[in-house]
């Protein structure tokens, strides 16, 4: 599942732009939920949720209270992974956006040419990042694994074990948090289910007796913290509402 968002403060051309993407959801072997919001202050305070999933944004850039580009300077300075595509009828306002680095713009007169090759690229880009590697630097050597592959990752013994879903395990040099950063700015799917552990969401078999249990090489039991116990279900349940 795709989560894209347009945000438009013209309601009539909100309402094109969402008829002429749900016209051309054949064009993609995705299934697209598609938001709208019309007021960009709404928007940025679902922005700002730490457990935003939002994946591709089509943002009008010229808009009262926040700005289009306001909010793209937001998501750009706080590493969101979020692919940004400005809408404008305004020609000027392409080269002011180019700071904001946004993956595409549309202009809006020209819509029906632009926006579907926008679109099949920014869709690409995202079959591309949930398939990405991450380099693991281990005792044995620097190794290359695919992030989607890891269960989860935990301290053992004050070292980081990452566990595969083929069975294998690396301990690798890196504190847990800074594991945990490097792979969320390229998935979104890991969560801490306690202080010391890190899970992969896409592994979750199911939730029972405060324990999350994990569908890999034989079955595995991770206990879930009290503290964390309401945040991790709230999760597990919004995960498999969107991806299963």
């Amino acid at each position: 599942m795709i989560e894209l968002i347009i945000c438009d403060d013209d309601a009539m051309s909100l309402t094109q732009t969402r008829q002429f993407l749900a016209g051309m959801m054949h064009l993609w072997n995705e299934e697209i939920e598609i938001m709208t919001y019309t007021d960009s202050d709404s928007l940025m305070k679902r922005i700002r949720s730490e457990n935003e999933r939002t994946d591709i944004l089509l943002l009008d850039i010229d808009m009262p209270d926040i700005s289009g580009l306001k909010i793209a300077e937001f998501i750009r300075d706080e590493g969101r992974d979020i692919i940004v595509i400005f809408l404008t009828a305004h020609a000027e306002f392409v080269y002011m956006s180019f700071q904001y680095a946004p993956f595409r713009y549309i202009r809006k007169e020209y819509m029906k040419e632009e926006l579907p090759s926008a679109m099949k690229a920014a869709i690409a880009k995202l079959s591309a990042r949930r398939s990405c590697s991450i380099c693991l630097r281990t005792q044995e050597g620097e190794v290359s694994v695919k992030i989607a592959d890891i269960t989860h990752f935990q301290m053992e013994n004050r070292r980081v074990c990452v566990y595969m879903a083929q069975g294998g395990t690396y301990i690798v040099w890196k504190k847990l948090k800074e594991l945990k950063a490097e792979i969320d700015a390229r998935d979104g799917s890991f969560i801490y289910v306690h202080s010391g552990c890190v899970v992969n969401l896409r592994h979750v078999r199911t939730r029972r007796n405060g324990m999350v249990v994990l569908d890999c090489a034989g079955e595995i039991e991770i206990p879930v913290s009290r503290r964390r116990k309401r945040e991790v279900s709230a999760m597990i349940s919004d995960y498999w509402r969107d991806y299963s």
